[in-house]
């Protein structure tokens, strides 16, 4: 056995060593190039999407803003409205997304095969209780949260979690880096590699209902805040309820992010339900909640 490994460990070397390279010429297919769509659509905000080219590996090329695509829309295959070109893609200047909708977005431009996507937006599942405590520290503070929740039994739920905090006086807040050690967190999140130590860490969270479906679920977490500077803060947790192609885009994107170009991983394509192109069309509602912490005393409103 010890001469097998050598062995092995021999010929590992032969082929990673820069010393050691072949030059192979890899004959790829000719490319044709693709519509690419971006839209994630939610009640609270207007539609809005994003249509770009794709390009080849082989040849390269820049990726631009397509400003002159047709942006059809339809709500249970019938036909809503055409959206309009604006600064940032293609909106409505009226009509917004709504719940127990099905929307098909149909995408034309010259020189592309038109594109289809269909989702919806899932059902909002809002927070039921929020507790924590702060554990005061120098120069950090632990502020320890439990979040609850009810799961819609007898289908398929997927969420993401995301903390911002906004130090008092100040409307310019920023992402919370959180831990858990939640057991539901940790078999969601071992493949993306955000855990360390037996304990998540990211600063969002993304998850399903496999294990918990159709209960009322209590997730557990922790994160730092220094009261020396600030007195005050203001937490606002998202808890975001998400439709299944959000959340298969999403894990692909952070699978991708973490593999890398290592070459021992394999390579990660990003999720696309955009039938003829590439893309994402997703829809997902948002439950926020807000605290205030203070040192020692805190309070919910």
């Amino acid at each position: 056995m010890t001469g097998f490994r050598h062995g092995w460990l021999f010929f590992l070397l032969l082929i990673i060593l820069p010393g050691c390279e072949q030059p192979v010429d890899i004959e790829l297919p000719d490319y044709t190039p693709q519509l690419v769509v971006y839209s994630f659509f939610t009640p609270d905000a207007p539609w809005q999407v994003q249509v770009y080219n794709s390009v080849s590996m082989k040849t390269g090329g820049k990726i631009e803003r397509i400003a002159n695509a047709t942006v059809e829309l339809f709500a249970n295959n019938t036909r809503l409205a055409e959206l309009i070109p604006n600064n940032e893609g293609y909106t409505h200047p009226t009509l917004r997304p709504e719940k127990d909708t099905r929307y098909t977005l149909r995408v034309s431009a010259a020189g592309y095969d038109t594109v289809t996507a269909s989702d919806q937006i899932p059902s909002p599942v809002p927070l039921k209780k929020v507790d924590f405590r702060i554990e005061l520290g120098e120069p950090e503070s632990t502020v320890y949260l439990d979040l609850e929740f009810s799961d819609p039994p007898e289908e398929k739920n997927y969420y993401n979690l995301g903390l911002s905090i906004f130090p008092k006086n100040n409307s310019q807040g920023y992402l919370v880096y959180f831990y858990s050690r939640d057991p539901m967190l940790l078999r969601e999140m071992y493949l993306t590699q955000f855990v360390v130590e037996n304990t998540f860490e990211d600063v969002e969270a993304l998850f399903s209902d496999a294990i918990f479906d159709g209960k009322t679920y209590r997730l557990s977490l922790y994160f730092y805040v220094n009261f020396q500077q600030s007195t005050e803060y203001t937490l606002q947790i998202n808890f975001m309820s998400i439709s299944e192609a959000f959340f298969k885009y999403k894990r692909s994107l952070i699978l991708q992010e973490n593999t890398g170009e290592s070459i021992f991983s394999d390579p990660v394509q990003i999720y696309s339900n955009v039938t003829n192109g590439l893309g994402v069309f997703a829809g997902y509602v948002v439950h926020r909640s807000q605290i205030v912490l203070t040192p020692p005393i805190s309070r919910i409103r």
